[in-house]
This record gives structure tokens, C-alpha cells and sequence, in this order.
């Protein structure tokens, strides 16, 4: 699956081949605010 279907399929709530996330996106903010301040990493996982 390209990057591109993989992204329209999440959009179209199918089912992609992975998810089309990345440990980068996650803000310090997100992280602390709705995650109670997990790491990056462990909130990738």
C-alpha cells in the first residue's frame, strides 16, 4: 500500500495495511496534556 491509499483508507475508516502515523507528529503538548505525559515512544507503541 502506498503512503497515499494508506491515508485514504484511514480516511474512509477501512482498514489500512499499517497505521499511518509516525513518532514525529506527537507534540510535547499532546503528550502531556491527553496522554498524562507519556514518552514519545511508549505513545507510538
Amino acid at each position: 500500500m502506498t503512503p497515499k491509499q494508506r491515508m485514504l483508507a484511514a480516511l474512509n475508516r477501512e482498514k489500512p495495511d499499517r497505521l499511518p502515523v509516525s513518532i514525529h507528529q506527537w507534540q510535547p503538548y499532546h503528550l502531556e496534556e491527553h496522554m498524562d505525559g507519556m514518552d514519545a515512544l511508549d505513545a507510538f507503541k
